[in-house]
């Protein structure tokens, strides 16, 4: 999933982007951020970008289009798993994707 989400930013947000990936947890759950500071996500697009099949040109970047399944399938995973994955849409510039995953709770014996 990371991968994806590092790979789509690679591709997509221009020359020069930095991309910045984090991780910490929060409450039971572990949280992975991938974000970018590239040209983001088209506003009337964001509704769409998690299903099957969607691609979409983007005014920077190399334009290369997949095959629209990178992250429906990410999503998929994730919510296979009890986690949720979500695009931070309050951005000015660039992308942020957060995916928070339960953690396993352990027991010292």
């Amino acid at each position: 999933m990371l991968v994806n989400l590092i790979d789509n930013g690679i591709r997509h947000s221009g020359e020069n982007t930095v991309i910045t990936v984090s991780a910490g947890a929060e409450g039971g759950n572990m949280v992975f951020t991938v974000s970018d500071n590239g040209t983001g996500i088209p506003e009337d697009k964001l509704d769409h970008i998690f299903d099957s099949f969607f691609t979409a040109a983007y005014r920077e970047g190399d334009r290369q289009r997949g095959a629209g399944l990178g992250l429906a399938i990410c999503k998929a995973i994730i919510e296979a798993h009890g986690g949720k994955i979500t695009i931070d849409q309050s951005r000015k510039k660039g992308a942020a994707f957060r995916i928070e995953m339960p953690m396993e709770e352990t027991y010292d014996q």
